[in-house]
């Protein structure tokens, strides 16, 4: 290594060193300044804030117990824990948490545009993920007026009792099996099997993607939810601090990505198939017999209150998950 490379080297640390310090005392006589205060929470570090010790905590369960006892320390119900630049408030107590879910609830009703919703919603355009505002109001409007009212639930009953009667005999069945070769059940994977045949009843109508009943795809399908769905609530450094995002430190994006495509692999489809049988034959979709028929209905009845205007094929398709 030549001088000059450890004067660049030398010069770099000593550059970092300072940037950390100014910010530090900026910091420091800014907060007195500050007439609102925050909640007690950590001491963050510079930049970074407190994502070193959720970095330490490699599990989820144990990252949040961390932050309850964080909680637990300020023995006032609430704490503010700074991850990056965002500033997370968690809270225990009850009347601090009716003051979030409906005093201020129009101030903190907006969901974090974080990365998982990102490929979650294709962009933002699924109702749980969209920032709030006109286009989110719209999407809940129809949402609860036409695909989760009672009604609907009701119309959809015999479908989630007969997937339950399947769920209790193949129960049954594995019992019977595993009795005689001394083996244990594993609910877990039963109970997902049943949440993804209850989905595809509700949302396709039908049991399997192919016809066939393959019990390979339908365990790639499940995996495929369960790994989107553990993702979307994970803690993510990029989330906290987008300069990174590039790097994918957890891995949390590639596997979305993964988990996503798997997903869109089953999805598109049949619901291009069902697009298409509502072009050809529109009176078809107007009887509905699952949930997707009927978004593609409120679609079309959309594009009529448009002056003709056609529904984005990319908006149809993410009402699907």
């Amino acid at each position: 290594m030549t001088a000059l490379n450890i004067i660049i080297i030398m010069l770099s640390l000593l550059a970092l060193l300072l940037t950390n310090l100014l910010w530090f005392l900026f910091h420091r006589f800014a907060s007195k300044s500050n007439v609102i205060a925050l909640p007690p929470g950590p001491v963050p570090w510079p930049i970074v804030g407190s994502i070193p010790e959720m970095i330490g905590h490699t599990k989820s369960s144990s990252r949040s117990l961390w932050v309850s006892s964080l909680v637990e320390k300020t023995k006032q119900g609430i704490a503010c824990i700074r991850l990056g630049n965002v500033h997370v408030i968690a809270v225990t107590s009850p009347e601090i948490a009716r003051e979030f879910l409906k005093t201020h609830d129009a101030v903190f009703a907006s969901r974090p545009t974080t990365m998982a919703n990102h490929y979650a919603s294709r962009g933002f355009l699924q109702v749980f993920a969209t920032p709030m505002g006109p286009q989110w109001k719209k999407m809940r409007r129809v949402l609860v007026s036409a695909v989760l009212n009672p009604a609907t639930l009701q119309w959809l009953l015999p479908k989630r009792v007969e997937e339950a009667d399947n769920l209790v005999s193949r129960i049954y069945k594995q019992c019977c099996t595993c009795v005689h070769e001394g083996k244990m059940i594993n609910v877990r994977n039963v109970a997902w099997q049943y949440g993804g045949n209850v989905w595809k009843s509700m949302v396709f109508n039908k049991r399997s993607f192919n016809g066939d009943g393959s019990e390979e795809e339908d365990q790639e399908y499940v995996e495929a939810i369960r790994t989107a769905l553990s993702l979307i609530n994970a803690f993510c450094v990029s989330d906290y601090m987008p300069c990174l995002r590039w790097l994918d430190l957890d891995g949390h994006e590639k596997m979305m990505k993964q988990a996503v495509d798997t997903v869109d692999k089953y999805h598109d489809p049949l619901i291009d198939e069902r697009i298409k049988v509502g072009d050809q034959s529109p009176m078809i979709i107007l009887v509905p017999e699952s949930l997707i028929k009927i978004c593609l209905m409120c679609s079309s009845l959309s594009r009529t209150t448009m002056g003709g205007q056609r529904c984005p094929q990319k908006r149809s398709k993410q009402r699907s998950w």
